[in-house]
């Protein structure tokens, strides 16, 4: 892994840290807003998924990462259509495993985010 804050500044600006929460009950994924939120997680059934991605519609950048920084996969969104035109394709890098979610928690230690996602 290379010792520079590249990774860091590009997930301040453009990361998002999440859960996927895919087993709830039926009640629980009607409710709305955050507490529907708060009740689907507290609810489901352990198939809950931690993951951390940065978006760009620019590949370079997160093909970068991964030779670099040696983790992370890039999936590609595909493009919409808006009025009636193919939209830029979306290219996510993205860490859902255990061990490169410390990787990557062990690397903001040596250069930590400042934005809010760290408080």
């Amino acid at each position: 892994m290379i010792e520079d804050s590249y990774l860091a500044v590009l997930f301040d600006a453009d990361g998002t840290i999440a859960i996927s929460v895919s087993k709830t009950t039926q009640a629980d994924s009607q409710k709305s807003k955050v507490a529907g939120q708060i009740d689907r997680l507290r609810h489901s059934k352990g198939y809950n998924q931690l993951y951390l991605k940065i978006t760009s519609v620019n590949d370079s950048n997160l093909n970068f990462i991964v030779s670099s920084y040696g983790f992370g996969k890039i999936y590609v969104e595909k493009s919409p259509y808006k009025n009636g035109k193919l939209t830029k394709p979306k290219y996510n890098w993205t860490i859902n495993s255990y061990e490169e979610i410390v990787l990557f928690y062990e690397y903001l230690k040596n250069y930590p985010l400042k934005s809010v996602k760290i408080e």
